[in-house]
């Protein structure tokens, strides 16, 4: 069953009399959609922006989790039949389908579950070192992570326990990029820099955690063990910085740029004028496997005492119906009702035809103006169809095949006979 949910948007509110009107076009169009049997939840966009800023996302937004859990269960089953071969490289695959996602909540735990066992397996093979590594990346992306005589043989809870033994320390610094608009490559071999773009502008505070641990805000800088080594920079309102790095002896700098969030910057944008990227990624917020919702965007504006209502429904998929626009001077309710009952029977499209195909929901204009009568441009004049007696090529063709035929006819003619007249009366000549 897909309920409704139905957002209010309003345009530029104005002062004085259509203040008034519009605050009655509100109660009108809400009185409507309630009457329809839907969900009126002025707050949708704020409950989205909190569920965005505290990481969470929609499950259906993280099918690659299906895909490393499949490669996680093969290695899993693998290990088990002491197939060892193809253990490590099922681990393997799963770890480099979570390890591309490590800023989503909990991709990092169930990769730090994918190095050890793949560490198990190449111990298993006599790959001690390799063994070693795969143990110190468990623990850096998941300080829980521990083998114990109680789920594998001593030899190899002893060789996890040496791998991720206290060791030398390296520095690590973490700060903030100082310019996102210019390439920010590392120049030497103990500088790594994430690969983003930030925007510049208000003073950015960005928490670091390093191997599960929050040591502070950005810029910073630390001692970390040397090897493997899980960087964590967030903010608010930006996308997080979420890295594996291998922090060398003699240290490592990175330089995090952290984008705003597109995400939430299109739920902010909703409050000052309803956008198909914003209603998606409402739509997207809003939506649990279990749940799903509908999202109806309707923006009012009142300009020289005449209410205008626009609307525009989407599903859970961000698809689009086409914008509906009803206008009225007065009976406010029948208005809102018209335009409900408009939308509740629009098809969704997500064709090029649909509204959200250009990113627009309804107007540019801010505010909505008032309606006028629609300009109509003079009929552009039909060009008189030429008939064909008055065309130029064909007279002209006409005087060159006659002309080849008064040549060809002449010079086919027999010559004719001769005749000579003479002064004598009686004679003729031939």
């Amino acid at each position: 069953m897909h309920a409704l949910l139905v957002v209010l948007f309003t345009y530029a509110p104005p002062s004085g009399h259509a203040a008034d009107r519009l605050a009655q076009a509100t109660q009108a169009l809400a009185r409507a959609v309630r009457a329809s049997g839907v969900e009126v939840a002025e707050g949708a966009v704020a409950k989205a922006e909190e569920t965005r800023a505290a990481g969470f996302e929609p499950e259906a937004t993280f099918a690659f989790f299906a895909g490393g859990r499949r490669a996680l269960d093969d290695g899993r089953s693998a290990l088990e039949r002491v197939e060892l071969d193809r253990a490590v490289a099922a681990f393997g695959r799963a770890e480099a389908i979570y390890g591309a996602h490590l800023d989503r909540p909990g991709a990092a735990t169930l990769d730090s579950d994918a190095a050890l066992g793949r560490g198990v397996a190449l111990f298993e093979l006599g790959r001690s070192d390799e063994a070693a590594a795969a143990f110190q990346k468990a623990r850096a992306l998941e300080p829980a992570a521990l083998l114990t005589t109680e789920t594998v043989r001593p030899d190899i809870a002893r060789a996890f326990a040496q791998a991720v033994a206290p060791a030398h320390t390296a520095p690590l610094s973490v700060r903030l990029a100082s310019d996102p608009t210019s390439d920010t490559t590392a120049t030497s071999p103990t500088t790594a820099t994430s690969a983003a773009t930030a925007t510049s502008g208000t003073e950015t505070v960005a928490e670091v955690r390093v191997n599960g641990r929050s040591v502070g805000r950005a810029p910073i800088a630390i001692e970390v063990p040397v090897g493997p080594c899980f960087v964590e920079v967030r903010a608010t309102g930006r996308t997080p910085v979420a890295r594996l790095v291998e922090v060398a002896p003699s240290g490592m700098t990175i330089a995090a740029a952290l984008p705003i969030d597109p995400v939430l910057s299109a739920l902010r944008a909703l409050r000052a004028r309803p956008a198909g990227a914003g209603v998606r990624a409402l739509a997207a917020e809003l939506d649990t496997p279990k749940r799903r919702v509908g999202a109806l965007a309707v923006a009012i504006g009142v300009d020289a005492g005449v209410l205008t209502l626009v609307g525009q429904r989407f599903d859970e998929q961000g698809c689009a119906s086409r914008a509906e626009v009803v206008t009225a001077q007065a009976g406010l309710d029948r208005a809102a009702s018209e335009l409900v009952a408009r939308l509740a029977t629009r098809p969704v499209s997500c064709g090029p035809n649909a509204p959200a195909s250009d990113g627009r929901l309804v107007m540019e204009a801010q505010p909505i103006a008032h309606p006028r009568a629609e300009r109509r441009l003079p009929p552009v004049p039909r060009r008189r169809r030429v008939r064909f007696y008055e065309r130029p090529w064909l007279w002209a063709g006409l005087l060159a095949a006659s002309s080849l035929a008064v040549g060809l006819a002449a010079g086919l003619a027999q010559p004719s006979p001769s005749y000579r007249a003479t002064a004598d009366g009686n004679a003729f000549s031939h």
